[in-house]
């Protein structure tokens, strides 16, 4: 019967190396890698729990987060020093479990526990105050678990939730 020290060893083309030291080295290597890195900062504005962060698409610049204190925020990560949100959406009702930007960053989707699909029109930020969703689809009767939007269509988008169904949305109908 072979020992645990002989079984945490395995041969590679003649030479045996030891599994745990071979982890713990690349384990090292990582963080000396991670600590040579400047984080911008910390994005510190929501209230409770965040349960979806989703970045836009076409470089990224914005970042949308949303969770337990029912808003999402917008962070510009473009910016320099990044202290507060560029812009808060509000219309949730209960906890926000899914974000995502539409393929080329029109709309702004969530989705969650009051199993409403939010559509915010991202093309108004800057020109219009409101923080309200533009379209509010109640389509699903239980939390909302899932949205995929079309790669390349703005006006489509896929959902899930716990009730077991998925929705195909055309908003242009």
């Amino acid at each position: 019967m072979e020992s645990r020290r002989h079984r945490a060893q395995i041969s590679n083309f003649g030479t045996r190396l030891d599994v745990v030291t071979d982890k713990r080295r690349h384990y090292d290597q990582v963080l000396k890698k991670y600590e040579r890195l400047d984080w911008v900062s910390k994005l510190k504005s929501h209230t409770s729990c965040v349960n979806a962060v989703t970045f836009s698409k076409n470089g990224g610049r914005w970042l949308a987060s949303g969770g337990d204190d029912l808003r999402i925020l917008l962070w510009d990560m473009h910016e320099t020093k990044i202290a507060k949100p560029s812009h808060t959406f509000t219309g949730p009702t209960r906890n926000i479990f899914e974000l995502a930007f539409t393929a080329n960053n029109s709309y702004l989707l969530c989705g969650g526990v009051d199993s409403a699909i939010r559509r915010y029109d991202f093309q108004r930020i800057g020109i219009s105050s409101d923080p309200d969703p533009v379209h509010t689809f109640r389509s699903h009767r239980q939390s909302i678990r899932g949205l995929a939007p079309h790669i390349s269509n703005d006006e489509l988008y896929m959902t899930a939730s716990e009730e077991g169904r998925l929705f195909y949305h055309d908003t242009r109908t």
